[in-house]
């Protein structure tokens, strides 16, 4: 976990200019929806399909992630960005 194929790994999936993740944050802040930045850069967002899965099994066990909840409601349920940080700021 700490060596470059751990720790490496995740810090430039997370800040790295040619990240897939970093990428579909970027698109998505500029108003595009999942479904359409998926569709035109034919590249897939790892971070997407993990916190689908990730809001998935906080249901099953009941577990609760305000935050996964609110990424996974702006990727896949439509939400506005600026309706669900109002929420989270609000908990």
């Amino acid at each position: 976990m700490y060596g470059l194929a751990g720790i490496g790994d995740a810090v430039l999936t997370c800040m790295g200019e040619h990240s897939r993740n970093v990428k579909t944050g970027i698109l998505l802040g500029k108003g595009q929806t999942l479904e359409n930045i998926l569709a035109t850069t034919g590249m897939t967002s790892e971070g997407a399909n993990t916190v689908q899965s990730v809001q998935k099994l906080s249901e099953k066990y009941k577990v609760s992630t305000p935050l996964c909840k609110v990424i996974n409601d702006i990727l896949f349920n439509n939400e506005k960005v600026e309706k669900l940080v109002k929420t989270l700021v609000k908990k």
